[in-house]
């Protein structure tokens, strides 16, 4: 699974917390910011928690390094709170 990284808002319990660096994967053509990762004994890892993002918010972003693409609303982290 190709992972590439993403500048995003970042909301918890609705409340904005910043702008992050999110991984990102493609799921049928549809960018997806991953929150957590769940690591295999190969070292292989998968995706747990993830939200899809809507295309037309999703940008290329040049310049910035690792970070290749940006996303202009606020994601909500769909972890609970604890």
């Amino acid at each position: 699974m190709d992972v590439t990284k993403t500048w995003c808002l970042i909301s918890r319990g609705g409340k904005v917390a910043g702008h992050f660096v999110a991984d990102t994967v493609f799921i049928d053509e549809i960018p997806h910011v991953v929150f957590e990762w769940e690591y295999r004994p190969d070292g292989s890892r998968d995706p747990v928690h993830l939200v899809p993002l809507d295309p037309k918010y999703f940008h290329p972003l040049q310049g910035w390094g690792e970070v290749t693409q940006i996303y202009e609303m606020p994601v909500e982290d769909p972890r609970a709170l604890d």
